[in-house]
């Protein structure tokens, strides 16, 4: 909307125009201001955001050239409309000279002053579609720059902050609020996508509420791990609190909407845009807790910087790993697993601690089978950094065994898969787990696992998984306490409706008609 001031020193002139722009009904207009004043002007057009100024040209005070000379001064882009009379065109010469954008002649007539204004309110929305084009060209622009330059520098040892600096000046970014943090988001399994414009769309309808969005601004990039980069600039009344509430309702609208689940992290504020290379470190270190977290969590830097080692007892607890695979006791394994890397102990124990525990306790699975190979089994390991989910860690390590274990009995692991993947879904149909999560923990690539598994039960994995679950809930059902959300969630469903339609397409009825006493 175009806000209209009218400078005229005749009164009933002003309020007959204002009442004329009133009635014409021309789309655009916003409030409509005037005054008999000429040198209140400037004054109007500054606590006003004033678009186009309606200004006579003879006024005892000043007149509606110097008026214009002295608004331009302001540069705010304003559009100026000259009154004149029949003997002022010398005047409206020198007007257009100024700028001026079109004049209309005293005291007008309605349709004649609709005309003006209307082509003022598209010459000037035209110019705000070019600039925002201009603009939004000029910021692609910038953040491919700053991606690549912002990587090479973070990732630059001996980074100096004066490079920081230098390069803000180049892009010609300038940073308009006194505090800085850098913010890191990771995508769960989705590292394909890097598509940084879903992460932009989510950001539009966030509001974190309390706080006017002028008072802090955002740049987005990604950064050498596929991590997108999230750059704060922000005023002195934005807590870093409501930084972590941004990221917080980030991550939930992309898993709500664009069915991305992630973590983030945030690092400790700075005051100086020399400290963002720290500040990229800090994220950085906070991100690789992300195992130790659930998915949809921020993770502050200041949370992580005071975690301890693991007691050593705990790691001497691998020694026992050994001898478990060498009596075959895959349970005795699995519960070790799962005491070692349970959620209790990971959450206080430094990443680097835990990192140590994974590798030692792969060697000890290694030791385990050196009568029968040549103890180069486990060489090709996953990366410790790979893991973002606890879970995916424990399977891991349980696939392993079990591989082990079935190369130890003679075996093989294709004759024991099945048997092994029954039991674990058996164990945990009510959790997120898929073709690929057992497949994984088998150690077998997904397409080998799905043909061992149909050959070997007779169906495919899906199937069973939803045969087990079915069963289950039907087992439940027959319970009246329970009710139909709460076998829902119990059996892996987050989504009631979800369930519903499984089931009845299942069994060929309703949960709510077989509570009913319907079957």
């Amino acid at each position: 909307m175009c806000n209209v001031l009218i400078v005229d020193d005749e009164d009933l002139i002003c309020r007959g125009l204002k009442s004329m722009i009133e009635r014409s009904g021309i789309q655009g207009i916003g409030e409509i201001y005037f005054t008999t004043n000429p040198l209140m002007a400037e004054e109007i057009v500054i606590s006003s955001d004033i678009n186009i100024i309606l200004t006579d040209i003879t006024m005892p005070e000043i007149t509606g050239l110097e008026l214009i000379k002295c608004i331009s001064a302001l540069n705010r882009n304003i559009k100026f409309v000259v009154l004149s009379g029949y003997d002022d065109f010398t005047y409206v010469k020198e007007a257009f000279k100024l700028g001026s954008f079109d004049y209309l002649l005293k005291p007008g007539e309605i349709e004649e002053i609709k005309t003006v204004l209307e082509k003022v309110i598209n010459k000037i929305n035209e110019e705000q579609k070019t600039m925002q084009r201009n603009e939004s060209e000029r910021y692609k622009f910038v953040e491919a720059v700053l991606e690549n330059r912002l990587n090479k520098l973070f990732n630059n040892d001996n980074l100096q902050g004066k490079d920081l600096e230098n390069l803000f000046k180049e892009l010609r970014i300038d940073p308009i609020y006194e505090n800085f943090s850098i913010g890191l988001l990771g995508f769960y399994k989705n590292k394909e996508n890097r598509n940084i414009e879903l992460v932009k769309e989510a950001v539009k309808g966030i509001d974190i509420g309390g706080v006017d969005k002028k008072h802090f601004r955002v740049m987005f990039f990604y950064d050498l791990n596929n991590n997108v980069v999230l750059l704060f600039n922000f005023g002195a009344n934005v807590k870093t609190s409501l930084l972590n509430k941004y990221l917080s309702m980030l991550l939930k609208a992309l898993e709500e909407n664009k069915q991305i689940s992630g973590f983030a992290a945030i690092s400790e504020p700075t005051s100086e845009i020399t400290g963002l290379g720290l500040c990229y470190k800090q994220a950085e270190e906070a991100m690789t807790y992300r195992l130790t977290y659930d998915l949809g969590t921020v993770i502050r830097y200041d949370e992580v910087i005071d975690k301890k080692d693991m007691d050593e007892h705990l790691i001497a607890e691998t020694n026992k790993v050994r001898e478990i695979i060498s009596s075959h006791n895959s349970t005795a394994f699995s519960n070790l697993v799962d005491m070692l890397f349970s959620r209790e102990n990971v959450q206080k124990t430094k990443i680097q601690s835990l990192e140590r525990l994974y590798k030692k306790t792969v060697r000890r699975i290694g030791d385990s089978l050196k009568d029968i190979s040549d103890g180069n089994l486990y060489e090709d390991i996953r990366e410790f950094s790979s893991f973002h989910q606890l879970s995916d860690l424990r399977i891991y390590l349980k696939g392993l065994a079990f591989e082990a274990i079935g190369l130890l009995t003679g075996k093989g692991t294709e004759k024991s898969v099945s048997e092994i993947v029954k039991k674990y879904v058996k164990e945990n149909y009510h959790k997120d787990i898929n073709m690929a999560v057992v497949s994984n923990m088998v150690s077998l690539s997904y397409n080998h696992f799905s043909k061992i598994f149909k050959d070997e039960v007779g169906m495919n994995f899906s199937d069973y998984l939803l045969k087990v679950r079915m069963e289950k809930a039907l087992e439940m059902l027959s319970d009246p306490v329970n009710r139909v959300q709460e076998v829902a969630e119990k059996i892996g469903y987050n989504n009631p409706k979800h369930f519903t339609r499984a089931f009845k397409k299942y069994f060929g009825f309703a949960p709510s008609e077989y509570k009913g006493g319907g079957r």
